[in-house]
């Protein structure tokens, strides 16, 4: 009896490649027991932080329907080109024609401000301007004042303007007065006379206080413009620190910690009809 022979098995080599199955068994690839593919389902969109700048269908509703239909972006980590009313219309955003960029932003801003609870009183002017601007797309684009309440600064400039005029033409007045009298004394009296060098003298005297007048007005009119000036800077120095505790605010604000999960540039969340 010969004696029996072991074949080791080589690694990689499987138990069915080195018995080969009978007739009546089926070979099954690995292919029959993986699962079927997972079918991928659309999420649906959801409203996120407001956009800069709205497409032409947002603008639109804002001007037909209120500031409530303002621009929102879609809150989603990946790149999406639609905003958030497009993408649940399956839509692209068409966006604003170049002359009515500035008219539509300017009405998004209200918008914004006016979903957080501010009052924007300007908000029917905004609407005719962005509707005058569609209309007549061959007129340039007029930059409308922000929808903000500001003191105006007085017209200083054409105040100093003036004032600096006045004050170089009043060193020629004593010089013009003096000749033009002394010219009227030498044809009454003559060169000789007494009387004439009195008169002059007099005329002289008469001119340095008119001079002396005109200056201390000049003067006067320099100090008025100089405040006038100041409590220009002062409104302004104002202005700048009111912009400066709006935006302390709301850097503050963001620092909390539910502002910061929420992920949003603005004070106060939008109203839930926003979306």
């Amino acid at each position: 009896m010969s004696p029996y022979r072991y074949e080791e098995f080589e690694r990689g080599q499987s138990q069915a490649s080195y018995f080969p199955s009978g007739p009546n068994e089926l070979e099954q690839s690995d292919s029959d027991y993986e699962s079927p593919p997972k079918k991928r389902t659309r999420r649906n969109p959801a409203p996120g932080n407001p956009a800069r700048e709205p497409c032409l269908e947002c603008a639109i509703k804002m001007v037909n329907e209120g500031p409530e239909y303002l621009c929102l972006h879609q809150d989603s980590s990946n790149a999406v080109r639609s905003c958030y009313k497009c993408a649940i219309g399956r839509r692209r955003c068409p966006p604003l024609p170049p002359h009515a960029v500035g008219a539509g932003c300017r009405l998004q801003e209200a918008a914004v401000l006016m979903n957080n609870g501010q009052h924007i009183h300007d908000w029917p002017e905004l609407v005719t301007l962005f509707e005058e601007v569609m209309q007549r797309p061959e007129l340039p684009v007029q930059q409308p004042e922000l929808p903000v309440q500001r003191p105006e600064a007085p017209d200083l400039y054409q105040a100093l303007e003036g004032t600096a005029r006045d004050i170089n033409q009043a060193p020629g007045v004593l010089p013009r007065a003096i000749e033009q009298h002394f010219n009227q004394v030498l044809e009454d009296h003559g060169q000789g006379s007494e009387q004439t060098w009195e008169d002059l003298l007099r005329v002289i005297k008469q001119c340095c206080e008119q001079a002396l007048e005109v200056t201390n007005a000049r003067v006067l009119l320099l100090h008025e413009s100089v405040d006038q000036l100041n409590e220009g800077f002062d409104q302004l120095n104002e202005r700048t620190r009111a912009r400066e505790t709006l935006l302390r605010q709301v850097l503050d604000e963001r620092r909390r910690p539910d502002v910061a999960a929420r992920g949003t540039y603005f004070p106060s969340p939008l109203p839930p009809n926003a979306g």
